[in-house]
This record gives structure tokens, C-alpha cells and sequence, in this order.
């Protein structure tokens, strides 16, 4: 791995391209799946400006667009400043938001939104933000990225066991539909534990700095977690392995101080 002086601007910049990817995946996502009937007025998941009479779908949609249009002009900015590898990335990024539930591929009803996800928003974003620092490709930060990209794709498992029943029954095609919900727990499961055998494995390979153990205070979490969901308490199981992610991050990147 590549030491370089902190680039403020380009860490702030590549913040904000990487949080405007996410609220555009999210925006679409919400507004497609209400018009596809996913979404119920009822649902937990609704956006309450979709039962406003006044506003509606409508508005979600021009949020989406506004937001798109950003994340478009962030993109570019990118890659002016920081090359044509970084704009690629940032286009890679964009349209793997957009096209999470936008037709004509809608990845996420075909059931390739976990391989996705964790490539693009687990390893590539990540990537994208050692790039911008330092201009150069690591394999070893290739392999940093993994902790968090399986958590990311955890984050996304707990929606499909959480929605299973909604999107079955509207013909949505996720991993968990196709393997159904024991194997689907059983997949949770490892994308919650994998993250802790790659750190450790990290630090005896002496990849890592020791302090980076940090991350095994949040096992208890992972367990809470997985007997939420034999449990088939699924419903709390998004935020809760988001905050997860977060945790584990943060603790993640306090023993890479350590380095």
C-alpha cells in the first residue's frame, strides 16, 4: 500500500459521490418499488411523501432525477481531477444505483443485487476513495475492502428475508426467493462471520496491525443478529445489521490507524 498526505478536498468529495450513489439507489428503489406494487401504504418500508395526495410518486421521481443529475456532475468532477480510472469507477457507480430497480435492468428483481452491491458499493467504492488518495492500485487494499463488502451485502440479505413474503408473491426473483429462507438465514449468517475470519486472518499474516482485533467487540452483535433471524424476527434486521456495519467500520478503521 501506497503513505500519502491526506487529500481533504478529494476525501470530501469522494464522500459526497459515494453517499449521492446510495440516496440515488435508494430514492429509485423506493419510487419502483411502489410502482411495481412491492410497497403497500401500509408497508414499514413506505416513504410517507408517497401517501402524500399532494406530492406522491411523482416527487419521489424529480428527487431521484435531482439527485442523479448530482451524482452525474460529481462523477465528472472525479474524473477531471483525478482520471479516467476514477470516472469509470464513479459511472460504474451511478449506474449500478440507478439501475438497482430502474428498467430495463433492474437488477435487484432478477436477483443479482447481492453480487452487485458487494462489488460496487463493498469493494469498488472503497477502491475508488484509495485512488483518489494516492493515485495508485493496491491488491492489498483489494483485500481490505472485503470486511466491509460482506457487510454491506449483510445489510442487503436482511432486506430480502425481511421482504420475502412481499416480493414472492410479485414475482420478484432475489437470491432468497431462489433458495429459500433457511439457506437464505444460513447466507446471512456467513456474511455476518466471514468479515471477523478475514480480519484475523489479516492480523496472524501480519497484513494488519494487532489493534485491528478491535472489530471482534462487535461479535456480539453478529450473534444477536443471527438468532434474530432463526428467530425469523426479521423485520428490525436492516437497521440493526446497518448499525453493524457501521460499528464494525469505525472500529475497522481505528486499528488501521495502527498500521
Amino acid at each position: 500500500m501506497r503513505v500519502t498526505s491526506l487529500n481533504l478536498f478529494g476525501l470530501i468529495l469522494t464522500f459526497c459521490a459515494g453517499l449521492t450513489y446510495h440516496v440515488i439507489a435508494n430514492v429509485f428503489n423506493s419510487y419502483y418499488d411502489w410502482e411495481n406494487g412491492f410497497d403497500s401504504p401500509r408497508g414499514p418500508q413506505v416513504v410517507p411523501i408517497l401517501l402524500d395526495r399532494r406530492m406522491g410518486s411523482k416527487a419521489l421521481y424529480r428527487c431521484g432525477l435531482v439527485f442523479l443529475i448530482f451524482g452525474c456532475c460529481l462523477t465528472i468532477l472525479l474524473g477531471f481531477l483525478y482520471g479516467i480510472t476514477i470516472f469509470i469507477l464513479g459511472v460504474v457507480g451511478v449506474a449500478s444505483a440507478y439501475y438497482y430497480t430502474a428498467p430495463p435492468i433492474a437488477y435487484k428483481y432478477r436477483g443479482w443485487s447481492l453480487p452487485v452491491v458487494f462489488v460496487t458499493m463493498g469493494v469498488l467504492l472503497t477502491i475508488s476513495a484509495y485512488l483518489v488518495q494516492t493515485a495508485a492500485w493496491s491488491w492489498a487494499v483489494l483485500i481490505l475492502t472485503l470486511p466491509i463488502a460482506f457487510l454491506v451485502a449483510a445489510i442487503l440479505q436482511a432486506n430480502e428475508l425481511r421482504d420475502y413474503i412481499t416480493d414472492s408473491s410479485h414475482g420478484c426473483i432475489s437470491l432468497t426467493i431462489v433458495t429459500g429462507v433457511p439457506v437464505g438465514i444460513e447466507i446471512y449468517r456467513w456474511l455476518l462471520l466471514t468479515p471477523y475470519i478475514i480480519v484475523v486472518t489479516l492480523v496472524i499474516t501480519k497484513v494488519i496491525a494487532f489493534p485491528s482485533l478491535l472489530v471482534l467487540l462487535t461479535v456480539g452483535q453478529s450473534f444477536s443478529l443471527i438468532a434474530q433471524a432463526e428467530e425469523r424476527n426479521l423485520t428490525p434486521l436492516v437497521v440493526s445489521t446497518a448499525k453493524l456495519h457501521a460499528t464494525f467500520g469505525l472500529t475497522y478503521l481505528f486499528g488501521m490507524l495502527f498500521r
